[in-house]
């Protein structure tokens, strides 16, 4: 039965297949844990999605009359930051913070409110080993010259999850291949230290995490064994949240870890998915130097959050199009002295909008406020000395940059049409997005 706060509310769960009711564990209360981002590059268009559906799904959760407890870690140690910092020569804090710091712009510039908690890794080190010993003592795991591995042959159950037999398991990409393992399939808990890598002290030697065990340690030392919804990427599914579940549920005896697997789809370009893996990435912050927050915010939510989303900049343009003509409609009954738009619905006012947009259709133009405005004063001066040959040179002068006029009983007012594509990588046409008189 479904719980009496959240009447109706279904999920569809990965592990089971199927769309269940969500039923807090404790009645009214979801807890919600999230893998976030690993820390070494700037944020791409993928790890917005992730950011917006589920920012969209708990406060769906409130808006019921639910309280959330939602966590999203940071993984601030690992191979990726390692190698990302050995290639600059810089140490590994500066790849973490400059990523970290980019990832909190992009999600405050997009409406994503943070997250109740939001652990690292490397805070969270003690509360790993201490795991990683309980699965060595449980007989779920094995350690030679300083590294742990998970034994999967421990777990009957194991690619539950993923639906992959275990002699089917392929290693994930941030695992290696190592003689010393019992088996393919079985996956690092901690890997002992190399030189001039991060490392920590252990009972097994100086090392660090492996990339699984982390989000286990995590979930249980905030949201205890046995949690509501656990979320990511379909990316995620394996290995990561596989081996994690795998981890999890050895360690503590308590099945499923999360009672619904919630995974959005992959953002993809051609028929891959978006990832710096596969250097096919668009930053975010790029693509809002384009377009308002809201079109992006927009866009991700104009498919299912399962379904894949195909980057287009046509998509997004024609989606901001949308939001201008709405804004233009809203600004109007305004200035009529009409309501305005209901609360939590826009985030931003319409002339607010509007303005915006204009400045980021000039900036992304190179076109200069300043210059038009003098050529448009130009203009109305050379019609009222009759000039009008010279007038409508200036008018095609001004058409030929994208800047459209429109003349009034006591003035001209002037706006900028949206770029094609081949002009400014903005693409597709659209309204006039703020005038100028």
């Amino acid at each position: 039965m479904t719980s009496p706060a959240a009447p109706g509310l279904r999920l569809y769960d990965t592990l089971s297949r199927e769309t269940k009711p969500l039923d807090p564990r404790t009645p009214g209360h979801v807890r919600l844990y999230v893998c976030g981002m690993t820390v070494d590059g700037l944020p791409h268009l993928g790890h917005a999605r992730s950011a917006v559906t589920f920012d969209v799904l708990v406060r769906h959760l409130e808006a019921r009359g639910l309280r959330v407890t939602y966590v999203r870690n940071v993984t601030d140690v690992d191979d990726k930051i390692i190698a990302r910092a050995a290639a600059e020569g810089v140490p590994t804090e500066v790849v973490v913070e400059r990523s970290r710091l980019a990832d909190a712009r992009v999600r405050e510039a997009l409406g994503v409110r943070p997250p109740d908690h939001e652990p690292r890794v490397t805070g969270h080190i003690a509360a790993i080993v201490a795991l990683v010993e309980r699965l060595l003592a449980g007989g779920h795991a094995y350690a030679r010259d300083g590294d742990v591995w998970f034994d999967v042959s421990t777990k009957a159950d194991y690619g539950k999850l993923s639906r992959r037999a275990v002699e089917d398991a392929r290693e994930g990409t941030r695992v290696d291949a190592d003689p010393r393992k019992r088996a393919a399939a079985d996956f690092a808990l901690w890997k002992a230290a190399k030189p001039g890598e991060p490392s920590w002290p252990s009972p097994w030697g100086a090392g660090r995490p492996g990339w699984h065990i982390e989000c286990s340690a995590m979930s249980l030392a905030l949201l205890g064994e046995a949690f509501d919804i656990h979320g990511g990427g379909l990316d995620l599914v394996f290995p990561h949240h596989e081996n994690e579940l795998a981890q999890t549920e050895a360690a503590t005896g308590v099945s499923p870890v999360a009672s619904i697997w919630v995974h959005h789809g992959m953002l993809t370009r051609g028929l891959e998915k978006m990832a710096k893996s596969v250097g096919n990435v668009t930053g975010v912050e790029e693509v809002l130097r384009l377009h308002a927050p809201e079109t992006l915010r927009a866009w991700f939510l104009s498919a299912r959050y399962r379904s894949p989303l195909e980057l287009s900049l046509d998509a997004i343009a024609e989606t901001g199009t949308a939001l201008e003509r709405l804004h233009r409609v809203l600004d109007r009954v305004a200035r009529a002295g009409g309501p305005g738009a209901p609360l939590g619905v826009l985030a931003t006012p319409p002339r607010s909008f509007l303005s915006a947009a204009h400045a980021r259709r000039l900036l992304a133009q190179g076109l200069d406020a300043t210059a038009i405005d003098a050529e448009v004063a130009a203009r109305t001066a050379a019609r009222a000395r009759g000039d009008f040959d010279e007038a409508d040179a200036i008018k095609r002068r001004l058409d030929a940059l994208g800047v459209e006029l429109r003349d009034g009983p006591t003035d001209t007012k002037w706006s900028v049409r949206a770029a094609s594509p081949g002009r400014s990588g903005a693409a597709g046409a659209g309204p006039r997005d703020g005038e100028r008189s």
